[in-house]
């Protein structure tokens, strides 16, 4: 949440909300954005265009729910008054040529890991010889876990279904990210967290999340 733009003597009036969750999931997923927008609070400040959603179409979706509520939404790289329930057909341009701008530089970073991580599987295939290779060169939380449990097929087989299901769950927006990583963490028995990307690599290992 940024501050900017407010009266010193208004910012003790603030709260601070964290919304550990991907932007890329459909507002009715996104509960406690739902709830900063349903009209209980006259203004809502977002510290970047980019953290408040990645689609434009999501971005307008929002916009139209806080504008059926009377919320103000305002974004300090967006102006102040894109997000206002009475933008004028000029600011309303302006926040959707800003929302296209961040779903293309999204789109673009996407790209750009995907080319690498396949041109870089190329290279390994080529020198290796081999048609599956790991790209970057790391084993997993679940495959140490997996080499650790021997051939116990019975054991292996029980965790990856409970960690399926986990995964399965954050999907459906039942936990975030960083709740998933620390269930997931104790399902394996972990002695360290993992953190936030690892739970992703765990639920694209596992098909739940491509």
């Amino acid at each position: 949440m940024s501050c900017s733009g407010v009266k010193t003597s208004e910012k003790k009036k603030l709260q601070k909300v964290t919304e550990c969750i991907s932007g890329m999931l459909p507002l009715a997923k996104r509960k406690k954005l739902l709830k900063l927008i349903d009209g209980t609070y006259s203004h809502v400040f977002v510290e970047s265009l980019r953290t408040l959603a990645r689609k434009s179409s999501a971005i307008e979706e929002l916009h139209e729910a806080a504008k059926r509520s009377g919320t103000t939404i305002v974004v300090a790289d967006a102006g102040p008054d894109v997000f206002s329930p009475e933008a004028s057909p000029a600011q309303n341009f302006q926040r959707r040529v800003l929302a296209a701008v961040t779903e293309f530089e999204r789109d673009v970073i996407v790209h750009r890991l995907s080319s690498g991580l396949k041109a870089k599987a190329a290279h390994m295939k080529h020198i290796t010889g081999k048609t599956k290779v790991k790209v970057n060169g790391r084993k997993s939380h679940l495959e140490h876990v997996l080499e650790r449990l021997g051939d116990d097929n019975k054991k292996k087989c029980t965790l990856k279904k409970q960690l399926t299901t986990l995964c399965k769950v954050q999907k459906s927006g039942g936990l975030t990210w960083r709740e998933l990583a620390k269930k997931a963490s104790a399902c394996m028995k972990l002695k360290k967290k993992m953190g936030k990307d690892a739970a992703v690599t765990l639920s694209k290992s596992l098909g739940v999340i491509k």
